[in-house]
């Protein structure tokens, strides 16, 4: 299976609404990335770490919030993710399998993690 069919598999699943709907959003809003090995749809957000909260529509962003990301190789996915977002910020967000937990780590912490 390509990343697109890996990444509508699961939005079939745990999403509200059809992947393409989504895919124009992003064009807009946010980052679109799709190749056969890797999809991608992030956008840049503020995240207040008191709060654990995030402002999708701020002017000062300090994070990417990757809202949906597929691998169709045995490549770690948020490496590659991480070498596709345009720009860095302080933080990574995402939450994992359709369950609405925020999962936040500053971005230098996983670089090195991921051996960036």
């Amino acid at each position: 299976m390509t990343a697109y069919e890996i990444a509508n598999k699961w939005q079939l699943q745990y999403g509200e609404e059809s992947l393409q709907e989504r895919i124009d959003w992003h064009k807009e809003f946010g980052l679109v990335f799709i190749t056969k090995k890797l999809f991608i749809l992030a956008t840049e957000v503020y995240y207040n770490t008191e709060e654990k909260d995030l402002d999708m529509f701020t002017l000062h962003p300090n994070a990417w919030f990757i809202e949906l990301a597929a691998s169709s190789d045995k490549m770690t996915p948020i490496k590659e993710v991480m070498r596709v977002l345009p720009t860095k910020r302080e933080w990574v967000l995402w939450c994992r399998d359709g369950v609405n937990k925020l999962h936040s780590y500053n971005w230098d912490k996983l670089a090195r993690k991921v051996g960036l």
